[in-house]
């Protein structure tokens, strides 16, 4: 589950690999402690402290950008009480800012048993890169990934396309110098397919 403003900071960065680095490994657990959700922390600082249940306990996260969510029974069981319950409560899902994870983070997650849940610090997954210098508190940087947050939501769009364009320049550079390079390879968003061995003619 993934916001639009949220992008891996370095795209060279093997996903897997960084998923096996938090402890959330593609493979199950032989003894039974299978993570089942990954998601990140808010900043130290949440700018929406503010946004408190009426019993004054404060909401973990308002805005992780982004969750991982393993296929198991399991798992389908605790996202579908989520989905009932702001299915039910739609005027507060629609018109609530946050409403949807402030539920989740308040309710749902602490049905589950400690393995269940892999938490990230903020600094590694939900922070900044562009804001040098953060309100005091905030620490994060976006090191792994990027949130662009309640700011600078153009800028994590802006270097997608800029990253994304570097990477079909050189494509496109291959072919001027007469490499033999696949169209798939070249366009790959054009052949969801995959390559047909038939080269761009040289």
């Amino acid at each position: 589950v993934l916001d639009f403003d949220v992008m891996v900071s370095d795209f060279d960065q093997d996903i897997r690999c960084l998923l096996e680095q938090w402890g959330y490994s593609c493979e199950e657990d032989a003894g039974g402690k299978t993570p089942l959700f990954l998601q990140a922390q808010d900043p130290h600082f949440n700018p929406f402290q503010w946004n408190e249940w009426p019993n004054g306990t404060r909401v973990l996260n308002v805005n992780t950008g982004f969750m991982v969510i393993r296929n198991s029974p399991r798992t389908r069981d605790l996202w579908g009480q989520y989905i009932a319950t702001c299915t039910a409560n739609q005027t507060n899902w629609g018109n609530i800012w946050f409403w949807d994870q402030g539920y989740w983070n308040k309710d749902i997650r602490w049905r589950m048993k400690e393995h269940e849940m892999v938490v990230l610090p903020c600094e590694q997954a939900n922070g900044f890169r562009w804001v040098v210098n953060h309100e005091p508190g905030w620490g994060c940087g976006g090191r792994y990934i990027t949130h662009g947050w309640m700011f600078g939501k153009q800028h994590v769009a802006y270097e997608m396309l800029r990253r994304l364009m570097v990477v079909w320049t050189s494509r496109v550079n291959d072919l001027w110098q007469h490499k033999e390079v696949a169209k798939e390879e070249l366009f790959p968003f054009l052949y969801p397919g995959g390559s047909s061995g038939k080269k761009a003619p040289g």
